[in-house]
Parts: structure tokens; sequence; C-alpha cells
């Protein structure tokens, strides 16, 4: 009777731990996913900050939302000053997010549909990248027309 009872107990100790590890996995899928789609939504949401910002012309946030590659960390400060000068001549507006799309942990491609007194309408690929101090920023002088 006793290896009967063990043999029981066993199982049902096995069944036990199917059970949970299964429920972990889902409960580790599910916060990963979730985690994933807030990812999404900052990034989606440093693009907007980006563009109200050349909207409303304050070279400040236009500078704390974005990387831009074509200044080098020498070159940094005055960013703000060139961005001012920039904005007071030239107009850029989002028309439209067309979609996000993720490429890892810490990076995205929005396609945006922009319009630039230079170019008119055009659509355009930017990334979004995860900092090391945890904010996403637009990245700036990598923009590709979109495919």
């Amino acid at each position: 009777m006793k290896t009967r009872k063990t043999k029981f107990l066993m199982a049902g100790a096995l069944a036990a731990v199917i059970v949970l590890g299964g429920g972990a996995g889902y409960l580790v899928h599910t916060s990963s996913t979730n985690a994933s789609q807030l990812d999404e939504k900052d990034a989606e949401q440093t693009v907007k900050n980006y563009f109200a910002a050349l909207e409303t012309k304050n070279a400040e946030d236009a500078v704390k939302y974005s990387i831009d590659t074509r200044y080098g960390p020498e070159q940094e400060g005055s960013r703000k000053s060139d961005y001012r000068e920039l904005m007071a001549s030239n107009t850029s507006l989002l028309k439209n997010i067309d979609k996000i799309v993720k490429i890892d942990e810490k990076t995205f491609t929005a396609t945006l549909d922009v319009y630039t007194n230079d170019n008119g309408n055009i659509t355009l690929d930017f990334p979004v990248t995860l900092t090391e101090d945890g904010s996403w920023k637009i990245v700036i002088g990598q923009s590709i027309p979109a495919q």
C-alpha cells in the first residue's frame, strides 16, 4: 500500500509542477508581451513628442527626444542653437505614423509620413532606439525612404 500511495503522491506532485510550470511560462510570456507593447507605445510617443517639438519650434525638446548622428559628441553642445536656426525657416510636420516595427529589444523602425519644406510629402523610416538611461529616442540622420 505504501508504494501505491507514494506513486499517487509523486504523480500529483508531477502534475502540480507541470501545471505551475506551464502557468509560470504563460505569466512570463504575458509579461514580456505586455512589456513589448509598452515599449512600442513609448517609442511611438517619442516620435510624436519629437515632431510636436519641431512643429512648435521647441529646440530643447527636439534635442531631448532625438539622437542626431550628424553631430559627434564634441558638437552636441551646438545642436540646440543649430536646431533653433533651422526651425526658424524650415517646417517638418508629422502627417501619420504608418507603422512601428520591432527590430530587437532596443530598436524599432517607425515608418512615417512627413511633410518638409524641401521635400513636400515623403514617407521615411526612422530608427527609434532605447538609450542607456532608459529613454526612447528617434534617430535623426539615418532616415531612409520607406520601402
